[in-house]
């Protein structure tokens, strides 16, 4: 008896080391694997890159892939801002494609409900579902080096089909230069050039909405230059001129101020009902963005923008100043996002205010991110009253196309009160173009 009790204590011993080295082997493996596959990302890009160019001086066909459609979901990507331009790699069309162009719809749908002074804490009023908006993308390549771009938006609350987006984007100057011109979510600060279902959190940032609403969006020109720089280190400059939504002014009347600014939520709307901004003339765009690395796992991006009008002798500027740092942990999926960004608003004839919000997100694997922001402005109409939120919430990324959100907002505004806000958030796609890129 005692020596099977020996034989069984020895195998035991055996089996219990053989799968401790097994575990040891495999995460060797593991980690040798992503770093041969991070290895292979760098030399596709490369190639790609090479046929593309080669193909313009030749001018023989395009190439049919794309270096953005190579990063895979996790994998580190290139900053939004520096994407563009031949220094970052040259994509262009598939073959045919004059006759068939890349088609995407995105639907963007929101559970919204929140309590407030007027009701008791847990009796939520302001109950709402809807699909709040539906995107329709057509995008082709018209030309080697020059995209045109269409959105077309139906909204189903307000029963109304538009075009959100037109425009063309000339991707290849010469001197590592590129412009767009046409209709689209303006390229200023950081919230404003993506779309609503495609930004990290359901609602904005109360600064940023109560100057543009939801997006601003004009009809305009913009050119941007990548600057030869040393190292590791990009740099940006980019000025544009755009309509200023004229038609906004000339709908109610010149002598009638135009109210874009709106907190959203339906009990804080009318801390905005006496606030407006109004753009009569051209609207010159200037800014810069400067990205460096922070080793081999971080990097950061600063940036500025500012738009200048000059409506009747009222001198009007924006400004925003913003700041982003990203980690990536090495050997695994796991990332931080922190996002800051403060804007100013000076003018003749109006309030001066000031605002800003902080955004931290961790993403624990590509499948699941939590994040929080907290948000701070002085108040357009009086800037003498302030208002802030603290927003938690937690993404599930299904698919690089489909997610769903549930986020928490307590909000409090001074003379109209505080509220608490959730919404469920649920967006799903289908196409090239329905999924945004995620940093």
């Amino acid at each position: 008896m005692k020596k099977l009790l020996s034989i069984f204590v020895a195998l035991t011993h055996c089996l219990v080391c053989a799968c401790t080295a097994s575990a040891g082997e495999a995460e060797a493996l593991r980690s040798e694997l992503f770093e041969l596959k991070a290895m292979m990302q760098k030399v596709s890009d490369r190639v790609v890159q090479i046929e593309s160019r080669i193909q313009v001086l030749e001018g023989g066909e395009p190439s049919s892939t794309s270096v953005t459609d190579l990063v895979e979901q996790g994998e580190r990507p290139v900053p939004q801002q520096f994407r563009s331009g031949p220094k970052l790699g040259t994509s262009y069309a598939k073959k045919g494609w004059l006759l068939n162009p890349d088609i995407s719809l995105i639907s963007n749908m929101n559970y919204f409900f929140q309590d407030g002074d007027e009701t008791d804490f847990g009796e939520f009023g302001n109950e709402e579902l809807n699909v709040q908006e539906i995107e329709l993308d057509l995008a082709s390549y018209i030309y080697p080096g020059i995209k045109a771009w269409s959105t077309i938006a139906y909204e189903p609350e307000e029963d109304e089909v538009g075009i959100e987006e037109a425009f063309v984007h000339f991707e290849t100057l010469p001197y590592n230069a590129s412009a767009t011109l046409g209709r689209r979510f303006i390229d200023f600060g950081l919230v404003n050039p993506i779309h609503q279902h495609f930004r990290p959190y359901t609602d904005s940032p109360l600064v940023f909405s109560q100057l543009f609403g939801e997006a601003f969006v004009d009809d305009g020109f913009l050119a941007s230059i990548l600057l030869p720089t040393p190292g590791d280190l990009s740099a940006q400059l980019k000025a544009g001129i755009y309509d200023g939504r004229k038609e906004l002014v000339e709908e109610h009347g010149e002598e009638e101020e135009v109210t874009t600014s709106v907190i959203s939520g339906p009990m804080m709307a009318e801390a905005m009902e006496e606030a407006g901004l109004e753009f009569g003339n051209h609207i010159l765009h200037l800014g810069a963005d400067l990205n460096h690395p922070l080793g081999e796992d971080a990097d950061i991006t600063l940036g500025y923008d500012v738009l200048l009008d000059d409506f009747e002798g009222d001198d009007l500027a924006i400004q925003s100043a913003s700041a982003v740092l990203r980690y990536y942990v090495p050997e695994s999926e796991q990332k931080l996002l922190w996002q800051n960004e403060i804007y100013a608003v000076t003018g003749d004839e109006i309030e001066e205010p000031l605002g800003f919000y902080s955004f931290l997100r961790y993403s624990i694997n590509r499948y699941l991110d939590v994040g929080v922001r907290y948000d701070w402005t002085e108040l357009l109409g009086d800037d003498s009253e302030e208002a802030w939120a603290v927003v938690p919430s937690v993404t599930w990324n299904i698919t690089e196309s489909t997610y769903a959100r549930a986020q928490y907002r307590h909000i409090d505004v001074d003379g109209i009160g505080e509220a608490n806000e959730f919404w469920l958030q649920f967006v799903f796609g289908f196409g090239p173009h329905s999924h945004g890129v995620n940093f």
